[in-house]
């Protein structure tokens, strides 16, 4: 491994769980939303 491949891999693993954790927020985001929209519509088909 040359040394700039190494500093990229580094700087990338290093950015990683931040982008995972900004898409996990999303997806959690999405989901509960998606849960409420389907309660949501349970409610009506109750009522």
């Amino acid at each position: 491994m040359t040394r700039s491949l190494e500093l990229r891999v580094c700087i990338a693993h290093k950015s990683i769980p931040a982008l995972v954790e900004q898409g996990m927020k999303y997806c959690c985001r999405m989901a509960l939303h998606a849960e409420a929209q389907r309660h949501r519509v349970w409610l009506l088909i109750i009522r």
